[in-house]
């Protein structure tokens, strides 16, 4: 008997795993045909459908398809909800690890959808505050626009940072130019490049055109 009981579990737990892929294969095929639907911009009625279905199923969706539903609702004028918008912001805190830079681009246009201000302050400063470390020059970078769409869309956000989080913003903003740089978004200006031939030639090494020299960097020869 209790045999047959663990059988009948282990088949069960087997049969719910298989049940979860589906799902998770479903969303995918999903998301990639209200991509498909909403460029071609036809099916209006359709996508909305593909839309609804997938936000009513957030808790399912991975970061690709998060970032699908999130993009499309602002191409489509999409309304969702203040629940469905706080359901994706919680997911984002679960699965950020997952992919930094996906996760912070789908954050980023979370605010562009939160016309209404429905969104919780403090998880999204508890979003914010796993970035905090950032060294990376594209992850910097999303936090720069980020930063941008709070101020300018929802200033009350600011008010729940941390004094840790306040000073991370102030040096993000003092450091947006290198960041700009670092990341490859804009090239060098002429200026710059002629400073660094004119650098190589002196056999002095440099960080970069803006930061220059600093104390020990010359070479003897």
């Amino acid at each position: 008997m209790i045999s047959r009981l663990i059988l009948g579990i282990k088949n069960f737990s087997q049969l719910s795993s298989i049940f979860d892929h589906i799902n998770y294969v479903n969303n995918r095929h999903i998301s990639k045909l209200l991509d498909f639907f909403v460029i071609r911009r036809v099916g209006v009625c359709f996508c909305n459908n593909l839309i609804h279905y997938l936000s009513s199923n957030v808790q399912n969706l991975g970061l690709n398809e998060i970032n699908t539903l999130v993009k499309n609702v602002l191409f489509t004028n999409y309304s969702l909800n203040s629940s469905v918008l706080n359901n994706i912001l919680f997911s984002l805190i679960e699965k950020y690890r997952l992919d930094l830079i996906l996760s912070l681009n789908t954050f980023y246009h979370l605010l562009l959808l939160d016309s209404c201000c429905f969104l919780s302050s403090d998880k999204c400063v508890e979003f914010l505050n796993n970035f905090r470390l950032s060294s990376d020059a594209t992850e910097q970078l999303n936090l720069l626009y980020i930063l941008n769409a709070i101020q300018f869309f929802r200033p009350d956000v600011s008010s729940f940072y941390t004094p840790q989080m306040t000073n991370y913003v102030k040096y993000l903003k003092l450091q947006s130019p290198k960041i700009l740089l670092r990341s490859g978004l804009y090239g060098e200006t002429d200026d710059i490049i002629q400073v660094k031939k004119i650098m190589d030639k002196l056999n002095v090494e440099y960080v970069s055109g803006i930061t220059g020299t600093k104390d020990n960097q010359i070479k003897c020869t």
